[in-house]
């Protein structure tokens, strides 16, 4: 992931500290500070109201922890998953994608079967990518966000969450599970072309020999991100969910005025 100075500045909105590095959350907590506090836009004006210097922030930010695959989820907030989440889907499309598509545009000489299945892989080559990357910034500019802004609340109790623009629950099921079986039916597709020739036991050519390392992690990192999306992150926002509609129904220490959204219960 880009390092964070290249976009962590003074007029940097909340929002998009957030986005690129779900982890910077905990850092906030830290200072007491509401990154969903309609008065502060952007994380200068929201670090001048505590009066800490965007020298200090850099500082915290160097020292954020960086999750990995080895991770256990369930016993840390969910801003740990969204975080390793997000630089999964910056390997997508900063990296992996580009070395790809890279290889693609070099020449090469093949014979008449290898140019007729590189064909198809080059033709397919547009409709995955842009299927890949629809995919990531659907979750990213509203999943993802939506979540992170659902544990804070739950978490601490201190005010009424945003609910509007839909349910997790629905946009799951309706947005990412409905549209993911056209998006995904194009990256399976795309995906099992690329083994055909390893599975026919066909002598790579040179392009092929570039590609067949590239897109077999490609393979690899996309199942293991789409499961872990299925498995752990769905299951962990729709119970999230749940228990937010629960205590709003009941009143549960939510409280209305944004002045004590902070203040202990």
């Amino acid at each position: 992931m880009d390092r964070f100075e290249k976009w962590l500045f003074p007029g940097t909105p909340i929002a998009t500290v957030l986005r690129f590095r779900p982890m910077t959350l905990s850092i906030l907590e830290h200072y007491e500070m509401d990154p969903w506090d309609p008065n502060y836009l952007t994380i200068g004006e929201l670090c001048d109201a505590k009066r800490i210097g965007m020298e200090e922030f850099h500082a915290e930010m160097k020292s954020l922890p960086t999750p990995d695959d080895g991770t256990d989820w369930k016993s840390h907030p969910i801003y740990y998953l969204l975080d390793y989440l997000t630089r999964e889907h910056w390997q997508f499309v900063n990296r992996i994608l580009p070395a790809i598509k890279h290889a693609f545009a070099e020449e090469y000489t093949a014979n008449d079967d290898s140019l007729h299945r590189l064909r198809y892989l080059v033709e397919e080559w547009p409709a995955f990518s842009s299927a890949l990357e629809g995919h990531i910034h659907e979750e990213e500019s509203f999943l993802f966000p939506k979540i992170l802004h659902y544990d804070y609340s739950l978490r601490h109790r201190g005010y009424y969450p945003d609910f509007s623009g839909g349910s997790v629950d629905v946009f799951v099921a309706l947005r990412l599970l409905g549209n993911e079986k056209e998006q995904l039916a194009v990256v399976r597709r795309f995906l099992n072309e690329l083994l055909f020739s390893k599975s026919a036991n066909e002598p790579l050519v040179s392009l092929e020999s570039q590609l067949a390392p590239l897109l077999s992690d490609l393979q690899n990192r996309f199942n293991n991100h789409s499961a872990l999306e299925t498995t752990v992150l769905f299951p962990m926002a729709k119970a999230l969910e749940k228990a937010l509609f629960n205590a709003r129904i009941s009143g549960d220490e939510f409280i209305k005025d944004p002045i004590q959204r902070l203040m202990p219960t």
